[in-house]
């Protein structure tokens, strides 16, 4: 699956514009010309994120922020994906999301351009099911007490829509969103976006955070496997268990203090009520907690935390943890999500010698099957008109009422038409 179009209307800058987006897409223009702004819906559409007060286009304050992204290459796997199959129609997927002012901040509202579908039996009452809805959610191992769920609700459909056809009709395509499971479709099927901005404190992008990383990836699939194989990994679960029962024990290889702290408790509470008072330890999860204390350093001679280097050695690591996500995700075979790279000027802070590798290998990544690349740039090595030139974006602002201004050419002036000579090279 990838993201082919974006529109963008009443953020920022933009008051309603469209860019056109391809495996590596290069934005360019002027500082303040919207650049940033793209990105930026990108991360509202996919990443759920509330736009703040100040992002709404300044002539258009009443009235909505509206992003919509066009899917396309969906892959039959994909199409199976709780959320995904009911989002589907002609073979691409249109996703809007709508911001608007709430007493509480920003209200997200999604809806897809589907095709209008009703099934015969169906209720959103567990009791007025029709018996062949019903038997096949029961065969789904779903019961009246977990009916009501979005994401149990889209799988009868899908499972429907696959055994019983004739149970389904159709109506008229239009945008809705009745039966949309969002969060299904946006944590398992649709583009993960990773964020890489012009200034960033890359010490989060070390350690494992609240919000799940690449680090936080890398240490699940690659590193903790091999750590739970180590003698040393299985000592410690084993003294985990044992420091667990002396813990709980309450009679020979307890632990003293233990007894003698719940013992008095005890004898106190029991003045009062009937009671004995006693001590769990449930066993640890010590994969949380190598995770926890895990920590990448840099050293340049001198080892530092991530923090202390500067920020080209921050940024150069972040892609570098993108580069080898993508390259365990690839040798993996499995189906993982799509992702969108978002690469706000890459030639900050990197030595001029070194961006010629850097943008060789931004686009060996968009290369990489699920993977796409979009930077923001004013640098001229970041620019190839002659590979794909379609997906260069020219952005500029001609004035403020008319807000910003998106060219693309609509098709490639190299193309070897008959008598034409191709002046790719």
């Amino acid at each position: 699956m990838k993201l082919s179009t974006l529109e963008i209307k009443n953020l920022r800058g933009i008051v309603s514009q469209s860019v056109r987006i391809w495996d590596f897409t290069t934005l360019i223009g002027q500082n303040n010309s919207g650049k940033s702004t793209v990105l930026r819906a990108v991360e509202i559409l996919l990443d759920q994120q509330k736009p703040d007060e100040d992002e709404w286009n300044i002539g258009h304050r009443d009235q909505n922020i509206e992003i919509t992204g066009c899917f396309t290459d969906i892959a039959e796997n994909e199409r199976d994906i709780p959320g995904i199959s009911s989002l589907v129609y002609n073979g691409e997927i249109r996703l809007r999301v709508t911001a608007a002012k709430g007493e509480k901040g920003a209200e997200l509202e999604y809806s897809a351009f589907v095709q209008e579908e009703s099934i015969t039996g169906w209720s959103e009452k567990w009791s007025d099911l029709s018996p062949d809805v019903k038997g096949i959610a029961e065969r789904l191992g779903i019961t009246g007490q977990t009916w009501k769920t979005k994401a149990n609700q889209e799988r009868i459909r899908q499972q429907i829509r696959a055994t019983m056809p004739q149970l389904v009709e159709r109506g008229e395509p239009g945008w809705s969103d009745a039966g949309i499971s969002i969060k299904e479709a946006l944590k398992q099927g649709l583009p993960r976006i990773d964020v890489v901005p012009a200034v960033r404190d890359a010490a989060d992008e070390g350690q494992v955070t609240q919000r799940k990383n690449i680090f936080q990836e890398i240490l699940e699939k690659t590193v903790l496997p091999e750590v739970e194989a180590t003698a040393e990994y299985k000592t410690i679960v084993t003294s985990a268990e044992a420091l667990s029962v002396r813990m709980s024990a309450e009679g020979e290889g307890g632990l003293e203090q233990t007894r003698s702290m719940t013992g008095e408790i005890t004898n106190v509470a029991g003045e009062i009520v009937d009671l004995q008072v006693l001590l769990r330890l449930g066993s640890p999860d010590i994969k949380k907690v190598i995770s926890s204390g895990a920590r990448i350093r840099l050293s340049d001679g001198t080892e530092t935390p991530v923090e202390f280097q500067g920020h080209g050695a921050q940024r150069a690591l972040i892609y570098a943890l993108v580069r080898y996500i993508a390259k365990e995700r690839a040798k993996n075979g499995a189906r993982v999500r799509p992702v969108i790279l978002l690469f706000e000027e890459p030639e900050i802070y990197i030595h001029p010698q070194l961006l010629r590798t850097l943008r060789d290998s931004l686009k060996a990544l968009s290369r990489v099957d699920g993977w796409q690349v979009v930077v923001t740039t004013h640098s001229p090595i970041m620019i190839d008109v002659s590979d794909t030139p379609q997906s260069l974006a020219i952005l500029r602002k001609p004035d403020a009422a008319c807000g910003v201004v998106i060219k693309q050419l609509a098709r490639d002036p190299f193309a070897n038409d008959a008598g034409v000579v191709d002046e790719r090279q």
